[in-house]
């Protein structure tokens, strides 16, 4: 993947992100924040809204047949505000077998007020519990 997006050991950290390296200044694998993940996004194979859809009732179901009740995002849109939260939408409007809950990334706050987003705009499977705020690259 960092090959695949043109990152080495001299690529140096995108503002707020990290690209982790060890003591010889070798990478990791590891990646730090939304910046640093971002670099990735244009050269991951591309779906279609169907087949992320899919995946993330797979994931739902998934996360219930282990136990789980709730999941917790806390950066709804991190990558592609509009359209990330539009598959959440659609997914829970399937029923899901768990319930969702998070944090609407504050960097794409006017998308969220064209969206009519706000904290407690919440239905009985999806609850927004408020705006995830960050300054210096921290999480």
């Amino acid at each position: 993947a960092f090959k695949a997006a043109g990152i080495s050991s001299a690529t140096p950290n995108p503002a707020h992100g990290r690209f982790v390296r060890d003591s010889q200044g070798k990478l990791t694998g590891q990646v730090e924040e939304t910046q640093a993940i971002g670099a990735f996004a244009s050269h991951a194979p591309h779906i279609n809204g169907e087949q992320y859809l899919a995946n993330v009732g797979r994931f739902f179901a998934m996360a219930s047949s282990k136990g789980c009740t709730t999941l917790h995002d806390c950066g709804i849109g991190s990558i592609d505000p509009q359209g990330d939260f539009g598959v959440l939408k659609a997914a829970m409007a399937k029923n899901p077998p768990v319930r969702m809950s998070g944090y609407l990334v504050s960097t794409a706050m006017e998308t969220w007020k064209k969206l009519g987003l706000k904290p407690d705009n919440s239905s009985e499977h999806l609850r927004i519990n408020g705006v995830k705020a960050w300054v210096d690259g921290t999480n």
